[in-house]
């Protein structure tokens, strides 16, 4: 690993020396690992300012600073790596766009700076190779294995997918909370708290960068020219190009149409499992009513405030009310909705489906149960149609959970999930069926099938629509059970 190679570095034998060391190689090598160690975090929870005073007692420094984790001179080291690799790159981009305007003249032709041709010809590829699957010695397709793990909707497996969340960091505006129907009180989980300020941290004066030595940072920004006016309109047909997003996905959906002989030869039906929904489930509409025990729950510290977190260094997280680190400003939170047997139905309005699947993300074990569920014995409260309007309560919940369960040990016997479609049943799931989903392909990654309809996915110009989908649970055995 070139990044462990720090042969190079001189060795920083004490705090003296070290002074005569360049500053981003202070302490990479040393024979004194007590020196090396004490020199290797600079993170700090709180710089004095005069805005804004913590309404918590901050720590002296962030935690995890442990012998195991590199520190921030390995993390700098890493990245300027990275950077002079970019930046190789960037110089033979130059060097051939040089080249090419001395070749064929001024504007440089659009096959030297755009990669919408070698995309198409990548993607085509893609899709005709799972499109067309090998076979075996047998003569039977040989399956990926997204396609062997994910059996019953192999197709997300070909699809670009796009998904609603609440974990951070993340960089788009598809937040969970956005597309929950309220309850008939107007009530749907809700970040109860405001951040304690949005401007941004203070560097820490430990983490400045000493006058004498070379500040890379304000070398890179460093300019007096203004930003260029770019023109990036691209069309390899001439005129007006659509954008390049857009344009790229029609490429892939061209591919995509010539897909579905794969499922249709398998006889799935157009809506998940229409052949078990008995007629006299049917319900109206006015039926699936959001319930009201629906709630935001967040692993470990947070965060119990809406926040701007997309992993970027103009993040502002982890400022919520209580924070003994203010300073911290970790973009990594696990949150979530939480609700039970109790709470109703939980009812998304997913907008624009075109490719007919919608699939939830579950935590069956995370345990936790809303405090306003907890002195209910019936579903809603008894007030699933009450429209009093609701009273905001502080309600929200964070828990640590070191170790999984075993599914014997948290799902009940008697579970059940009902899954409705623009407000019908269309199916039930029992516990039997229930548990065959929660292997995860990748870490808290347990994924549901709510709807699978291949049909719609074949509509031509079809733009997509949107669904109303919702799950509610039932159990005796457990009725306040939280499931995440």
């Amino acid at each position: 690993d070139f990044r462990s190679n720090t042969d190079f570095f001189p060795m920083t034998e004490d705090e003296v020396q070290a002074s005569k060391v360049p500053w981003a190689a202070r302490y990479m090598r040393s024979d004194r690992n007590h020196l090396a160690n004490t020199e290797k975090y600079n993170a700090i929870c709180w710089e004095n300012r005069k805005d804004v005073k913590p309404d918590a007692k901050q720590d002296d420094k962030v935690g995890s600073q442990v012998g195991w984790h590199p520190g921030f001179r390995a993390h700098q080291w890493s990245g300027r790596i990275y950077a002079l690799i970019i930046l190789e790159g960037l110089k033979r981009a130059l060097q051939t766009w040089e080249e090419g305007i001395t070749k064929e003249g001024f504007p440089l032709p659009e096959s030297y700076w755009h990669v919408g041709e070698t995309y198409q010809t990548v993607r085509e590829k893609l899709r005709t190779h799972v499109n067309d699957p090998p076979k075996d010695g047998g003569g039977q397709e040989i399956k990926s294995a997204c396609e062997r793990f994910a059996a019953h909707v192999p197709r997300i497996c070909r699809l670009a997918m796009q998904g609603y969340g609440m974990w951070h960091p993340k960089i788009d505006g598809r937040n969970l909370l956005d597309i929950i129907k309220p309850a008939p009180n107007g009530y749907k989980p809700y970040y109860s708290n405001s951040q304690q300020y949005t401007t941004f941290d203070l560097l820490p004066h430990v983490q400045a960068v000493p006058d004498d030595q070379v500040d890379v940072h304000a070398i890179a920004i460093a300019t007096t020219n203004l930003a260029p006016d770019l023109n990036h309109d691209w069309n390899e047909e001439g005129g007006v190009a659509p954008s390049s997003r857009r344009w790229l996905r029609e490429i892939s959906e061209k591919a995509l149409r010539r897909s579905f002989h794969i499922e249709e030869k398998k006889d799935i039906p157009s809506v998940l499992y229409p052949e078990l929904m008995d007629p006299r489930e049917l319900q109206s509409e006015q039926d699936v009513v959001p319930g009201r025990g629906w709630d935001i729950v967040a692993f470990g510290d947070g965060p119990s405030a809406l926040e701007y977190c997309d992993g970027s260094t103009m993040a502002t997280c982890g400022k919520y009310p209580g924070s003994s680190c203010l300073g911290l400003g970790h973009n990594d939170h696990h949150v979530g909705v939480v609700g039970t047997p109790l709470s109703g139905w939980l009812v998304f309005n997913v907008p624009k489906v075109k490719e007919g699947i919608i699939l939830i993300r579950m935590e069956w074990w995370c345990g936790a149960t809303p405090k306003m569920v907890t002195d209910w014995n019936e579903v809603n409260g008894g007030k699933t149609l009450d429209t009093t309007p609701w009273n905001e309560t502080n309600t929200e919940i964070n828990m640590r959970r070191l170790g999984k369960p075993t599914p014997d040990q948290v799902i009940p016997n008697d579970l059940k999930m009902d899954i409705a479609i623009n407000g019908s049943i269309v199916h039930t799931m029992d516990r039997k069926e229930w548990i065959e989903y929660i292997n995860e392909p990748s870490k808290n990654c347990a994924t549901w099938p709510l709807m699978n309809d291949y049909k719609m996915a074949k509509k031509e110009d079809f733009e997509g629509e949107d669904v109303e989908v919702a799950i509610r649970f039932h159990s005796d055995e457990k009725p306040k059970l939280g499931l995440c």
